[in-house]
């Protein structure tokens, strides 16, 4: 065991953190005073293993955080109450640490580990959809997700992402494989230094693969992921092509669910910034209509001078009636009058004569009640159910002209989007910009066909997502 030499400085400072406690079978410790103690042995793990613990194993007595430090191990640590964060670290096993919250171990060899083993798993799946020729375009049960795998995997091998892998280099694929899980099968990490050169062979098998992955792939190198958007969507990742996922569908699917992320897109954000005419084109204009019918049969009625002058009113059909009724009277007793006062006129006696005036008069006074009642019939200066429609028409047939300006000039310019029909625009955005919304990581959808031996062709849309 390499020594570790620290000045009487250190020293002191050292002895300052170490409080042991007698009771338990753990040295209970701070997480500062933890990194204290390896800050003065220079990240020396070893230091905590020291006789001044008295050789029981560490407990850390909350959150611990190491990332970033130049540390291949913890120490004799045993316990950590709380979470820790071991990231960009060279730590390699957390063996015999029992970790109470989360462990973040992001760039560290566990992780690596991890990871290849994962990648391996996936291997060993891929490997038996190869055995039994399941993506095979001539496979004649094919089914659409492999379909869906060849035409991601000729879009690779297009854009330069993939070199097709030779038969030879499957043969030497699949021999790295099976020799790299018959020693996983047999190492031991508990075993001594005898252990050493298997866990070499391990390491040199796990560069090995994945150098080949990095050049050479064929269509099982895509795998596909647990995530499906909808039916008819699929979504793979790509062995060897680490943090890289693809979305791949027929067009149908792709544009159903391009438009349903639109329209929820919209629905978070809004419409400002939109042109003017996806707005226009997807207006809700039975709702607009009937909002500006009821504004205006509401305003006329509660206004009605602001619609009408004495000139819109009209009579009744009572009033036009009586009227008709009084002008033939009036006019039925002006024949009489006359009549009379050709009697009168014709007559010498003085009796027929004061009996003619006396009926003339009566005559005259009958003619003067007429007229009066004839003149005092005026139309209703409240506006009838058919004058307040007819006005609602010829506003609402000006306002349905540019629904748009009419909201604007209302000042309820807040409102338009509660009449937009969001899925319309979004299907107007697609049909004109494609399927960029869905490829989160460059914006661009690019399309493939393959062909199966009977001659069909089957076209997908695919946007890389990560």
């Amino acid at each position: 065991m390499r020594k570790i030499i620290i000045d009487s400085k250190q020293f002191d400072k050292l002895v300052k953190v170490l409080k042991e406690q007698e009771e338990g079978e753990y040295y209970k410790i701070s997480p500062q005073d933890y990194l204290d103690l390896l800050k003065y042995a220079s990240y020396n793990a070893k230091v905590t293993g020291i006789k001044k613990f008295g050789g029981k194993p560490l407990y850390i007595t909350g959150d611990l955080s190491v990332s970033g430090l130049p540390l291949t191990s913890l120490g004799n640590v045993a316990y950590i109450d709380g979470n820790l964060n071991i990231s960009s670290t060279k730590i390699s096993s957390l063996k015999g640490v029992e970790v109470k919250g989360y462990i973040s171990d992001y760039s560290t060899p566990i992780e690596a580990k991890r990871i290849r083993q994962e990648e391996l798993k996936k291997l060993a799946d891929a490997e038996s959809r190869r055995e039994d020729g399941d993506w095979n375009l001539d496979n004649p049960n094919i089914d659409e997700e492999g379909l869906a795998a060849n035409a991601l995997f000729d879009h690779l091998v297009n854009e330069g992402e993939l070199d097709e892998m030779g038969e030879n280099i499957k043969e030497i694929f699949k021999s790295k494989i099976e020799q790299l899980e018959q020693l996983r099968s047999s190492y031991n990490p508990t075993e001594e230094d005898s252990q050493d050169d298997i866990y070499d062979e391990i390491s040199d098998l796990e560069d090995d693969i994945e150098e080949l992955q990095e050049k050479y792939a064929d269509v099982y190198y895509i795998i596909p992921t647990s995530y499906r958007r909808n039916s008819g969507i699929y979504t793979f990742e790509v062995i060897g092509k680490r943090n890289q996922e693809y979305m791949v569908g027929d067009y149908e699917s792709m544009y159903d669910a391009a438009v349903d992320y639109q329209e929820q897109l919209l629905d978070e954000v809004g419409i400002d910034g939109l042109s003017s005419y996806l707005i226009t084109d997807n207006l809700d204009k039975d709702s607009i209509r009937e909002y500006i019918e009821e504004y205006y049969e509401n305003d006329i009625k509660e206004y009605p001078e602001g619609y009408f002058n004495s000139n819109d009113y009209e009579l009744t059909d009572e009033q036009e009636a009586r009227k008709e009724q009084l002008e033939n009277y009036i006019n039925e007793m002006e024949d009489l009058k006359t009549e009379k006062e050709e009697e009168l006129e014709n007559t010498e006696d003085e009796n027929e004569k004061s009996k003619l005036e006396k009926e003339i008069e009566q005559i005259e006074e009958n003619i003067e009640k007429a007229q009066d009642e004839f003149d005092s019939i005026e139309p209703d200066d409240e506006p009838t159910e058919e004058m307040i429609e007819e006005k609602v028409s010829q506003y609402v047939k000006s306002a349905m002209k540019n629904p748009v300006n009419w909201i604007k000039s209302m000042d309820m310019e807040d409102s338009i989007g509660s009449y937009v029909d969001l899925r319309g625009v979004a299907r107007d955005i697609i049909d004109s910009d494609g399927f960029g919304i869905l490829a989160s990581w460059d914006g661009r959808d690019y399309e493939e066909t393959v062909q199966t031996p009977d001659g069909k062709r089957h076209s997908f849309i695919i946007v890389r997502t990560q």
